[in-house]
């Protein structure tokens, strides 16, 4: 089973070949998603592959400042519009799709590795590294764009000594997430941080019962985390993946002729319909 994000390999896509457009409408990522998804399937053949989608999260019921950073112009909203044309492409190139209203894509994979987790082998393939606090014996990660593959060891080093993938929600809990507009304790060391999730074993509320006693944290930054530990509880909650009581998914369609249709609608040339085929039956 392979998961793939589909918001972050779509984002991504659109500042790869933001200057793509026909007709006066952006193409860049439903071009860009589409070449990633047959070399997707090229470099893991005979897999299940399915693509996961957010929608609006209900982390903003919680947070109402949770992503408010994110700008929305007009290049936005066409981004969304290529989306939807990109859903409408999987959906006749007979992927899977899943999204859950409330919740966002690392959450929907959340669930869909918990439903596998006997499986031999899951690979996810994003480059948000939220997503590496899924990773496990059985379960990888492929970082876009650089197709790193992300293991204990690799998180190790990026979460600057964390000894368990589980460890990470309550790393960033404190250090906060500027990309999501998450704030952390102000000024805190990553290293700190690190050691005190390794010590408290990730555990945000072991941690608020204990910190104040604990010799590593100098008394301003007792301070600091004491002024802010209600803000902290609320990190907590926001930053962990949560299991999704419904998983929807979008109808599939193998219908070559109304694929054919969208890219002849969006600008992409085959050179044949028998092209369209192969890639409907790949």
């Amino acid at each position: 089973m392979i998961i793939i994000d589909g918001n972050h390999l779509a984002h991504r896509s659109r500042w790869a070949h933001n200057d793509l457009e026909y007709n006066g409408f952006k193409t860049g990522s439903i071009y860009g998603f589409r070449n990633s998804l047959f070399k997707i399937q090229r470099d893991f053949p005979n897999r299940k592959y399915i693509v996961v989608w957010d929608t609006k999260s209900k982390r903003k019921e919680i947070y109402s400042e949770y992503k408010a950073n994110r700008i929305k112009d007009d290049d936005y909203f066409q981004f969304l519009k290529q989306i939807d044309v990109i859903k409408e492409i999987c959906r006749y190139l007979n992927i899977d799709q899943y999204y859950a209203q409330g919740y966002e894509a690392d959450d929907c994979a959340f669930e869909l590795v918990e439903r596998n987790k006997n499986d031999k082998e899951i690979i996810l393939i994003s480059g948000d590294m939220d997503w590496s606090a899924m990773v496990s014996n059985n379960v990888k990660m492929l970082k876009t764009p650089k197709n790193e593959w992300v293991d204990q060891q690799y998180i190790q080093n990026y979460f600057q000594g964390i000894i368990s993938p589980k460890f990470i929600q309550l790393f960033k809990t404190l250090t906060g997430d500027s990309s999501d507009n998450i704030k952390g304790v102000p000024r805190i060391r990553k290293k700190l941080v690190a050691e005190l999730c390794n010590q408290y074993e990730g555990d945000f509320y072991i941690f608020k019962e204990n910190f104040k006693t604990n010799d590593l944290i100098s008394l301003s930054f007792k301070d600091r985390i004491t002024q802010c530990i209600d803000r902290l509880e609320v990190n907590y909650k926001i930053i962990g993946l949560m299991r999704v009581d419904h998983l929807e998914e979008i109808e599939k369609s193998n219908e070559a002729d109304k694929l054919e249709k969208i890219y002849y609608t969006y600008g992409f040339h085959v050179d044949s319909f028998d092209e369209i085929l192969n890639e409907v039956n790949l």
